[in-house]
């Protein structure tokens, strides 16, 4: 009798074993069925973040940015512009931080604009180069639109963007602008400030002033927003200054957008700009309206975000960001 219960102890035993060994052998493929899946998810956001960061790469080696050119409306103020709008929206849609600058500057007029980025040409009369960064140099400066002297009233020195340091005949400087005493929104005289001590050099009339703009931003996405801020006598003037951006821009990617007043021009204008700018021009005119505007003459806060949406938009249809 005790060998049979001892038996019945024994196989009792070896049934329990053989559970737990059964159990911990379905532990461990569940363990390992786990990490398996654990390693695979993580692999998967390691391999995601990498092609996110070469896709970040080739993004930033071919796409340096986006430049806003133009005057009062693309500055804005101190609470609203569209060109911060845009970049918000670009860079959620895009999923990455595109660099972006705001080059307005106020009661800057089409003819200004165009030559501060180096559509037209910005030029100056005759001057000597001082030897001495202590020495100020009154300076004449002006543009030509086709073969038209048109002086430029832009607002420079260190603060205003996209203007210095200028470089004239190899001498890198501040170009200084004076406001007009009885016209602030004109600049009445230009000064050069050379940057470093060196030898005193004679400028030819006609010479080049080459801006920071023109040197550092031409391969930039560029928005320009000119026509209303005056620089030009009339709508064929207008024209000549955009074919020179035109020809400046060639086959890069931009957006022209275009102006809101001079209603009485709106048919021909708007023919114009579409046959030459075709879906990189941006019509506006039921966009923006006189209610887009404040009391001070600046562009409301949802105006900025409606343009900005709608500039995003046009660039995506253009195709700026695939890459």
């Amino acid at each position: 009798m005790k060998v049979l219960r001892g038996l019945q102890f024994f196989v009792a035993f070896i049934i329990l074993l053989s559970g737990c060994r059964g159990k911990s052998r379905d532990d461990a493929a569940l363990q390992a069925q786990q990490k398996e899946k654990s390693d695979a998810y993580f692999d998967g956001i390691l391999a995601q973040r990498k092609a996110n960061e070469e896709k970040i790469s080739v993004i930033n080696e071919k796409l340096k940015g986006i430049v806003c050119y133009g005057g009062l409306y693309t500055l804005g103020t101190n609470t609203t512009d569209y060109v911060t709008c845009l970049k918000k929206k670009v860079d959620k849609e895009n999923d990455f931080d595109i660099p972006m600058y705001n080059y307005g500057i106020i009661y800057e007029d089409s003819a200004s604009v165009l030559a501060r980025m180096g559509a037209l040409p910005l030029l100056c009369d005759s001057f000597t180069i001082a030897e001495s960064v202590d020495k100020l140099t009154h300076i004449d400066v002006y543009t030509m639109v086709g073969d038209k002297k048109r002086s430029v009233n832009i607002l420079c020195g260190k603060e205003n963007p996209g203007i210095n340091p200028v470089n004239i005949k190899g001498v890198e400087g501040t170009l200084y602008g004076k406001t007009d005493v009885n016209d602030r929104k004109k600049t009445s005289d230009f000064y050069f400030n050379r940057d470093e001590n060196g030898k005193s050099d004679v400028v030819a009339t006609g010479s080049a002033i080459e801006t920071v703009a023109a040197r550092e931003k031409a391969d930039y996405i560029t928005v320009l927003w000119i026509g209303d801020e005056g620089g030009y006598d009339n709508l064929e003037e207008l024209e000549k200054q955009y074919l020179a951006f035109k020809d400046y821009a060639k086959d890069k990617k931009y957006i022209v957008i275009g102006r809101v007043s001079h209603e009485d021009e709106y048919p021909v204008y708007k023919d114009f700009m579409e046959k030459t700018f075709g879906d990189k021009y941006l019509d506006i005119k039921n966009i923006i309206n006189r209610d887009s505007f404040d009391s001070h003459g600046d562009l409301k806060g949802s105006a900025n975000e409606l343009l900005a949406e709608n500039i995003s938009v046009r660039m995506k249809e253009l195709g700026y960001f695939e890459y």
